[in-house]
């Protein structure tokens, strides 16, 4: 797990691509935020073993904001690693 300060919003930028890139993987509450966000924050993500961020974000395999909102999905999705 990494948590760390992007003071250019350099990540916050490529996970907003990458969820616009996939508009089919969001939920109709998702879609309506990334309409209105500006900034990615209080966000948890889990990809796939193994995922290589190459010229664009992988889409997570699972996701949640806020953090504490999504913390039973997160340990469901860890459980089997």
């Amino acid at each position: 797990m990494r948590q760390f300060w992007d003071k250019d919003r350099l990540v916050s930028h490529a996970l907003m691509q990458s969820a616009r890139a996939h508009p089919e993987l969001l939920s109709p509450r998702e879609t309506n935020q990334l309409a209105r966000a500006k900034v990615v924050w209080d966000f948890v993500g889990v990809f796939p073993p193994g995922i290589r961020w190459t010229n664009q974000a992988p889409f997570p395999a699972v996701r949640g904001h806020p953090v504490v909102n999504a913390i039973d999905d997160i340990d469901k999705a860890l459980a089997g690693r």
